[in-house]
This record gives C-alpha cells, sequence and structure tokens, in this order.
C-alpha cells in the first residue's frame, strides 16, 4: 500500500525517492524504514501525517503517534521541573503539554490495550527507565532511533535527553540562550569571537554567584569592556535563587563544578553525572555559600548543556597547557572546542569534546567537522564513559558506518594524552 502510493504519486523512474524526500520532509533512512515497516505488516506504526501525505487511509482513530505522545511527556516533564525549581512545588493544573500527552496515552490504551502512564506518579516511574522499554513504537518515529535508548528522568531530576526531547515539540532552549549570546557577539564586530570565548568560561566556572557584582568581579577584561552587554546576558541566563534552598543560611555546593548540590534522603547528590564529582562528594563533602537574597544560580538548561559538558573542555584545556601545548578554547563561535598545536610540532588538532552516554546516539547525531582542513580532527570524550563502556570506540565506529556518515577518529581523554606524550 505504501509503495504502490509512492509510486503512484513519484513514478518508478531513477531519482523518485528524492522527490518523495523532500514532499514527506524526512530523510532517506526514514523512508526506507517506513518501507520495511510496511513489509512486515506494521502500517499502523508509520505516522499518520505521512500516510494522510500520500492519501493512505488511516484506521487509528487517535490522531497522534506514540512518538509524539513521549515527546509530549518530555516537553510536560521539563515544565515541571521548571515549577520545582522556581516554586518548590507543582502548579495545579498541569501544563497543556502533559495534560494532552495523558489524553493521547488514554486513546491508545483504549483502542490498543497499551499500558501507557495516565497519571504524574506513573509517568515519574517508567520514565526512569530507557523509552524503548516502556513505549517500544518511540523508535519508528523520525528521532526515535536517536532517542531510543534515552531516560527522561534520573535521580529525581530531568536528563539533558530528555531537554532535548522536548525541544522537538517546543521552544528550544539551548538555541534560545545561544542565540541571545550570538545577537551580543555580533553588536561588538572583531572582538565578538573573544567576547564569546569569555562567556563560556565564566558560566562553566561560576554555576552559581553570591551575586551580578560577584560574577562580574570574576569576568575576564573584555565582558568588563563591555559590562553593559554583561549585565544583559547575566539578567537573561542566570536566576535568583530562591530562599527555600538554604540550610542555615548557606547553599550546598558541589567540590567538583561548584554548581548548587541537591538534597536527597539519604544526604546530597550532584547533578554531574561524571563519577569524579560523586567521588569527590563523599569524601570532602558539600562546599558550603554563604545565601543572600541576591544568589544566583544558572539556568537548568544552560547547566545541562553547557556548564557540565564545559567542565571536561576546560579540564582537558587545562591538563594541554600544563604539557605545553597551545590551546584556544571555542575558536570561531565554537567551531570546535579546542584548537590544540604546539611550536616547532608538525600536528595541529581541532577537537569536539563530548559528553554522550550512548556511543550510537553520538555516531548519528554528529555533523561532522566544517572547518580546519589543515587540523587533524578527533572526537574526544571523557574516561568514565569508555570504564562505563568498554566497547564505547567499537560502537561508536559501527554506528558512523551504518549509517554511511564520514569516519570520524573518536578516543578518550588519557588515550589522547598518552599519543601526545608519545606513550
Amino acid at each position: 500500500m505504501l509503495l504502490a502510493a509512492l509510486h503512484k504519486m513519484f513514478g518508478r523512474e531513477r531519482g523518485w525517492k528524492n522527490s518523495a524526500l523532500k514532499h514527506l520532509r524526512v530523510s532517506r533512512p526514514t523512508l526506507d524504514r517506513y518501507i520495511r515497516l510496511e513489509e512486515s505488516g506494521n502500517l499502523q506504526k508509520i505516522p499518520i501525517e505521512i500516510l494522510e501525505l500520500l492519501g493512505i487511509a488511516t484506521f487509528s482513530q487517535v490522531r497522534s503517534t506514540p512518538y509524539e505522545m513521549v515527546n509530549l511527556f518530555a516537553l510536560g516533564l521539563v515544565e515541571i521541573q521548571q515549577q520545582l525549581d522556581r516554586f518548590g512545588h507543582i502548579h495545579a493544573p498541569y501544563p497543556e503539554a502533559l495534560q494532552r500527552a495523558f489524553h493521547i496515552a488514554s486513546a491508545f490504551n483504549i483502542e490498543s490495550e497499551s499500558d501507557y502512564p495516565t497519571s504524574l506518579a506513573r509517568l515519574i516511574s517508567v520514565s526512569k527507565q530507557p523509552i524503548y522499554l516502556w513505549c517500544p513504537d518511540y523508535m519508528d518515529g523520525e528521532h526515535g532511533e536517536f532517542y531510543g535508548e534515552s531516560c527522561l528522568l534520573n535521580s529525581g531530576t530531568i536528563t539533558t535527553d530528555c531537554s532535548t526531547i522536548a525541544a522537538l515539540v517546543g521552544k528550544d532552549a539551548e538555541v534560545e540562550f545561544y542565540s541571545f549570546l550570538m545577537n551580543i557577539c555580533k553588536e561588538l564586530g572583531d572582538r565578538g569571537a573573544d567576547y564569546y570565548s569569555a562567556w563560556r568560561k565564566v558560566v562553566i566556572e561560576n554555576p552559581v554567584a553570591e551575586s551580578h557584582t560577584d560574577l562580574l568581579t570574576k569576568s575576564t577584561p573584555i565582558l568588563l569592556t563591555y559590562a553593559s552587554s554583561t549585565k544583559e546576558l547575566i539578567n537573561k541566563f542566570y536566576e535568583l535563587l530562591p530562599a527555600w534552598y538554604a540550610e542555615d543560611g548557606k547553599i550546598p555546593c558541589c567540590p567538583t563544578t561548584q554548581a548548587q548540590l541537591r538534597k536527597t534522603r539519604t544526604g546530597y547528590s550532584t547533578e554531574f553525572r561524571d563519577p569524579l564529582a560523586t567521588k569527590a562528594l563523599a569524601e570532602k563533602g558539600p562546599v558550603w555559600r554563604e545565601y543572600t537574597p541576591s544568589f544566583l544560580e544558572l539556568k537548568r538548561p544552560l547547566r545541562f548543556f553547557w556548564c557540565y559538558p564545559g567542565y571536561h573542555e576546560l579540564a582537558l584545556g587545562n591538563q594541554l597547557k600544563e604539557l605545553g601545548w597551545d590551546v584556544e578554547m571555542w575558536p570561531d563561535y565554537d567551531a570546535v572546542d579546542l584548537l590544540v598545536q604546539k611550536k616547532w610540532h608538525g600536528e595541529r588538532f581541532a577537537i569536539d569534546v563530548k559528553d554522550y552516554i550512548s556511543p550510537i546516539s553520538l555516531a548519528r547525531n554528529f555533523k561532522g567537522f566544517q572547518r580546519y582542513p589543515n587540523h587533524k580532527k578527533l572526537i574526544l570524550v571523557p574516561d568514565y564513559l569508555y570504564k562505563q563502556m568498554p566497547h564505547y570506540q567499537e560502537m561508536f565506529n559501527r554506528a558512523r558506518k551504518s549509517a554511511l556518515a564520514e569516519s570520524v577518529q573518536l578516543m578518550s581523554f588519557s588515550d589522547f594524552i598518552d599519543k601526545l606524550e608519545g606513550r
């Protein structure tokens, strides 16, 4: 039925798939997957919108798909997390996205006897598991193969992947903040790129600050030169921390990242997933900061998309500098994370640091290097990922090859340092 409809609409001549891709606005692997779904008798797993574009009658009365339902669940959880961060409780009624997702889940449960969550308690329970375990049909969606192994919640808070999935149906928070910063940098002309890098460093090193003034005093000269722009960024990127987070007038912070710790039943937990942070917290305990009504915290999306990944980027850069290498961080508005070279040394490196739990997701999401043709290009991942998954590199290479993507060299931090040192 699907293939017949495609041939009827686009013919059978060479190149018909290209016309179909443009009409349906999907990628070639996605279209091929839809064709395989029909061949295996799973036409109902193809998104309704695709079938309707091809003039195929649909039998489901639910005007949505499990893929869309899960994306709405993610958006609803993000909005609930924002309420908890700001007010300390959940507002009634639930966010619109969450209400809609529960309605879709109920409809699917009635129509197909599925068992999707229809209450917040149940959603919280299943969201601690990879999506494919509680919603296998999610994998049939446009980005399902990228995020099917993701969990929406971890240690009682939303995950980075949850925020990313939410952006598929809502506003992309990372793009919003990046665009705001870029607009300011463009106004600074030739100095914009240096300003960009300086602000990135401040954000990574200061997930909390005692006040606007405290943050400004930790800024580099270029940020102080354009103080009015820096104040705009502080107001956009940071928010006042509510008083209820304080314990005896102090805020518990992570000894590794300096970000605020979250209180648990057994003590404190860090949002930073590298085991070195958990180990440091167990050995040293929290770092306590004096709380005042002007105490600032970096907004959650920025902590997860910029601050925590940036910790590894800065740590690598500092280690390379100690070994005598020249390091440029986030050159040309983050074209790569690091440019590394040494005078009289033959090799120059363009490096992207990636902190993906799934090597398969990394392989499929990485778009490739677009610049620096005279540099050796590498993806480096923190050591803990190799320790947690010994076959990380092998899985990455295999997934990259299966996606017909350009080959990219991937190494751990330690392997790269050993290479430089000739070990």
